[in-house]
């Protein structure tokens, strides 16, 4: 089993953030964002004589170059209600330091975000709309080296638009509670994006979620905060998986639509900031070749009863092996509106040769601290590679030094 890097997962990992002109972005945005540990942020660009929602446009391009500074790279969103020179000035004040890649309208096949470009909706007035924004960015010197992001949808309506962006670009929500695999639904989004307007380029996907039911109303595919919780991380482990560049987890904080965030309308963290949190922690490699050493492999046959049980292998640059494992299946029946909490599965995992010094950890359930009931030998007629892992409905990591 071919392992990955752990660094190239962790990078693999975004959110998207609400900026605000308020003191919410030093009491709330940035000292959450610190504490999750992700680096890729998605966020909207306005230009600085606009208000809307979240305040004062000037106030807000201040506290995404403040992001910058800190460290955060930030994928900035074009929309249909700027003009392109409006947009290059907006993205030439982000420079240096903020600005990372830039994205093309979100959603312009939604009725909600009344798309038009040159008098033309979707899908021919977002091919425009990518022709005008490929041309400003690789006109510019300034701008020229910003990876362009297609719009956020995959359409029949017209071939590939590659020449124009270099990577595409799609949303998915999985149905309330079920798994973002049910059905194929995430193999099946891949391969609309490679039959439609996206062939070769790699793939982000902007926004992916769960909502937890929490707010004014139950929104959008609602389910629990405990199926967000059990969820959001295997998003992350299975966009990954799939071979997606980078996916974006909705939201850290939107005071609009509490259900997605990873924070109460107070600010503290519900369980799915947590759980997200710890695996990174966990995963965490700050080794000075931890994005450019080459991965091994290990030798293990991984047994079960369901075809549910996925797996990922990650490895740090000191050799530290990480076989992440997780059972892929519905937590929540929006029919009754109760949540399901299937019983963790054994799994057993056949190493060619004994291992030593194992460990497992359940980031949600036992934070960054290893656990003593995830892993048991069968006994001495087993072999002395053989172990059976328990398998809940989320991230369980077993730890193997060589």
């Amino acid at each position: 089993m071919p392992a990955h890097r752990a660094a190239d997962f962790l990078d693999s990992m975004g959110i998207n953030v609400v900026v605000f002109d308020d003191k919410r972005h030093s009491d709330l945005t940035v000292p959450r964002l610190e504490e999750l540990g992700i680096e890729h942020i998605r966020v909207g660009l306005r230009a600085a004589e606009t208000k809307d929602y979240r305040g004062d446009g000037a106030v807000m391009l201040d506290h995404i170059r403040d992001l910058g500074g800190r460290g955060y790279k930030v994928t900035g969103i074009f929309n249909c209600w700027h003009t392109m020179k409006q947009f290059e000035a907006i993205c030439e004040s982000l420079l240096p330091d903020a600005l990372h890649q830039v994205e093309g309208p979100n959603e312009p096949w939604h009725k909600q975000e009344n798309f038009s470009w040159k008098d033309q909706r979707w899908p021919h007035g977002a091919r425009l709309f990518m022709e005008d924004m490929h041309a400003m960015i690789r006109g510019n010197e300034k701008l020229k080296h910003l990876p362009i992001l297609s719009f956020s949808g995959s359409t029949t309506g017209y071939g590939s638009i590659e020449k124009l962006i270099d990577f595409g670009n799609e949303h998915i929500y999985p149905e309330p509670g079920q798994a973002i695999t049910h059905n194929d639904a995430l193999a099946k989004k891949i391969e609309r994006c490679r039959t439609t307007n996206y062939p070769n380029v790699p793939l982000q996907f902007t926004e992916i979620g769960y909502n937890s039911g929490e707010g004014y109303a139950p929104g959008y595919r609602p389910t629990s905060i405990s199926m967000q919780a059990r969820g959001v991380p295997r998003l992350f482990l299975e966009s990954f998986r799939h071979g997606l560049d980078r996916a974006y987890l909705y939201c850290l904080y939107a005071r609009h639509d509490t259900g997605f965030s990873l924070l109460h309308r107070d600010g503290s963290p519900k369980p799915a900031f947590e759980a997200v949190r710890d695996m990174r922690r966990i995963l965490a490699d700050d080794h000075a070749d931890a994005a450019s050493f080459e991965p091994g492999a290990l030798a293990v046959v991984i047994e079960s009863d369901v075809t549910t049980v996925h797996h990922l292998l990650l490895q740090k640059a000191d050799g530290r092996l990480f076989l992440v494992l997780w059972n892929e299946v519905a937590g929540w029946d929006p029919a009754s509106g109760q949540d399901i909490n299937p019983d963790p599965v054994p799994v057993t995992l056949r190493f060619a040769e004994a291992v030593g010094g194992l460990k497992a950890y359940r980031p949600l359930t036992g934070g960054v601290d290893a656990v003593d009931d995830a892993l048991e030998h069968p006994g001495p007629g087993a072999g002395a590679g053989v172990w059976v892992v328990r398998v809940p409905d989320h991230p369980v990591i077993v730890e193997l030094t060589r």
